[in-house]
């Protein structure tokens, strides 16, 4: 603890026992540990409000048709569209929808591939007063159709050839082309009222922890707030050109799609095939001269490992996942401007944001973004003192109506601010963060990833920082799982930077010199890729089983009879098929409960007593072998 850490709990002692003295009726965990300054030190860091202008995403798209229409607006691989042919293409397709029978306030379906028609699709609902609902052509077709279902959709937006995805739905199937021109009779109808602040922009689901995805409610005040904070904090101009790669049912394509509508610039709309190579992505990044592009870490690892060397012109930013030091730094030296974004889908994509420039130690993810309320409570709703980790809450003009047709869910995780008077809303991220002596927000992980080893409370997170910054090591992440013995048991993946990478042993004796040992992973698994999600994010459900073997042409030979008697009782206490003379006891699941288990069945089979001492210097078969040879005279 530092000697300032030190100094401020004493404070608090002094100011709980003062509030306890005062307030005896009170419960302990009532009473206030913060002293006023440092009350309202929080609150400066968190002192974000503006004025927000009543406009939406329409009415920046008609100014910038007014102001630049000849300009390019957004452009794909099969055309391009000037702000003019934008602006009249997103008139006539809203048109369009109205006098098919779209009222105001309605959800939409977007089931488009990647194009500008995807564009004018998604701002022609907006126009028409509804709310767009995106989905990706690439999910499964029950996911498809439970989210059509659950947000009641009267009408999908479709380019795709007929298929099964679409059948049942009710909903009314519009056929739009590429270039955002809908299989509906004209209409010379003109678009009566435009969207106001208040009303829904989009609904995108998310996944649910019972298993039923959720839809969550986003207004245009809140997607508006959204672009006129980062236009302020990037300084795009109108010839700048933002990477637009985020498949529309992640919330992350929010800001890059409609960023650009702020200043006038250009969108580039970049096809699935070319997102998921990172050779074409590269040369793409190259040929539109990039400005701006945010994405998962896995995307910008694809990218580096693709031989991206960077542009001085590009802005970049790093979300959706921690991003690790070593990939920061990596982008950092890279870029003009590396950037660390942090957010739920329900404040609407991004609340904080931190440019990356030491990359020492773990990557802040910064400070709120305009009009946004951030609180660090405990338990019972009390601000945490800095340094101190606790429930991130967010409030402010980025917080979403609610979960659409979930309103015990919608109570459960939007509450009250127990510290304004404001009747503000906070949404409950359940993420854990801290604040930093400087004020900038770290994030810690999951609540709810938080797990106890041998008793110790551990953040995988942490363990997963030091893994990545380990020579060799391309790609690491660490999981928990259940070894033979029931406990939980760390778990760790790595994909190595070459075929002649580290061995698992190696990775084990690096992680052990920088962390306790009930912080080490154990095993080490070896693969080729992590399995991803196409929002970059790793699948760890997909993780393999430490525990699913390995295949041989020839099945293990033991140098004696001894040898091949522990390696059954290894397999049998490790819960494995096969152990091989060269694996190592701890790689294999193995905990100081099953080294007894070992020693006990030992006895039991072999009648001779093995130390546990013996067994944690000598973790392989041959090792342990012969050391029972040397002391007790087996052979």
């Amino acid at each position: 603890m530092s000697a300032t850490a030190f100094e401020r709990l004493i404070v608090h002692h002094d100011v709980l026992l003062t509030s306890a003295l005062a307030h005896p009726d009170v419960p302990l965990n009532e009473l206030p540990i913060l002293t006023d300054r440092e009350i309202a030190q929080l609150a400066s860091w968190t002192a974000t409000e503006i004025d927000l202008p009543r406009c939406t995403v329409i009415d920046l798209l008609a100014r910038c048709a007014s102001r630049r229409p000849l300009s390019e607006a957004v452009t794909g691989r099969s055309e391009a569209l000037t702000y003019s042919e934008l602006q009249k293409r997103v008139t006539q397709l809203a048109s369009r929808l109205l006098a098919a029978g779209l009222t105001r306030g309605a959800r939409v379906g977007i089931l488009m591939d990647r194009s500008p028609g995807l564009y004018v699709a998604m701002l022609a609902v907006m126009k028409a007063g509804a709310a767009y609902l995106p989905l990706d052509p690439c999910h499964p077709q029950q996911r498809i159709a439970a989210v059509l279902d659950d947000a009641a959709a009267s009408m999908v937006l479709t380019d795709l050839p007929p298929s099964a995805t679409l059948n049942g739905t009710p909903a009314k199937i519009v056929r739009v082309s590429s270039e955002g021109i809908a299989d509906l009779p004209d209409s010379q109808a003109l678009v009566s009222e435009d969207p106001a602040p208040d009303d829904l922009a989009y609904v995108i689901y998310t996944s649910g922890t019972t298993g039923r995805p959720k839809g969550v409610e986003i207004t245009h005040r809140a997607l508006t707030n959204l672009l006129l904070h980062f236009d302020s904090e990037l300084a795009l101009g109108e010839e700048d050109t933002v990477g637009g790669i985020t498949t529309v049912a992640f919330d992350m394509s929010v800001l890059e799609l409609f960023l650009p509508l702020v200043r006038g610039a250009r969108l580039a709309i970049l096809p699935r095939a070319t997102v998921t190579d990172g050779f074409a992505l590269r040369n793409a990044m190259r040929e539109y001269d990039l400005s701006f592009m945010q994405a998962t870490p896995m995307t910008w690892r694809m990218l580096i490992d693709a031989g991206w060397e960077g542009s001085s012109r590009l802005t970049a930013a790093c979300g959706g996942e921690t991003t690790p030091p070593d990939l920061a730094e990596q982008l950092r030296v890279r870029v003009g401007a590396a950037w660390n974004l942090y957010g739920p889908s329900e404040t609407t994509v991004w609340s904080t944001g931190h440019r990356i420039k030491d990359t020492s130690g773990p990557i802040p993810v910064g400070r709120p973004i305009t009009n946004t309320v951030l609180r660090v409570l405990d338990e019972h709703g009390q601000l945490v003192p800095v340094g101190v980790s606790g429930e991130l809450y967010i409030g402010g003009a980025g917080v979403a109506r609610g979960y659409l047709g979930r309103p015990e869910l919608t109570k459960e995780r939007f509450v009250g601010d127990p510290h304004s008077s404001q009747h503000q809303v906070l949404y409950r991220t359940g993420d854990l963060a801290r604040w930093s002596e400087d004020g900038e927000l770290e994030f810690l992980g999951r609540m709810d990833r938080q797990v106890k080893i041998r008793g110790h409370r551990i953040e995988l997170e942490e363990i997963e920082a030091v893994l990545n910054r380990l020579p060799g090591v391309r790609h690491g992440v660490v999981d928990v799982c259940e070894n033979a013995a029931g406990q939980q048991q760390l778990i760790g993946y790595v994909v190595p930077a070459s075929l002649a990478g580290p061995k698992p042993q190696e990775i084990t004796a690096a992680l052990s010199a920088v962390l306790p040992g009930y912080m080490v992973p154990r095993p080490i698994v070896i693969l080729p890729a992590l399995p991803v999600s196409e929002n970059g994010k790793v699948l760890r459900d997909l993780l393999p089983s430490h525990r699913s073997g390995r295949t041989a042409s020839q099945p293990p030979s033991y140098g004696s009879e001894l040898e091949a008697r522990l390696a059954g009782i290894w397999a049998q206490v490790l819960a494995v098929d096969t152990v091989f003379p060269e694996d190592d006891f701890f790689d294999l699941g193995g905990t100081s409960l099953l080294a007894q288990r070992v020693a006990a069945q030992v006895q039991a089979e072999l009648n001779v007593r093995l130390r546990l001492s013996a067994l944690m210097k000598h973790t392989t078969v041959p090792a342990l072998a012969a050391s029972l040879q040397e002391h007790v005279g087996l052979g």
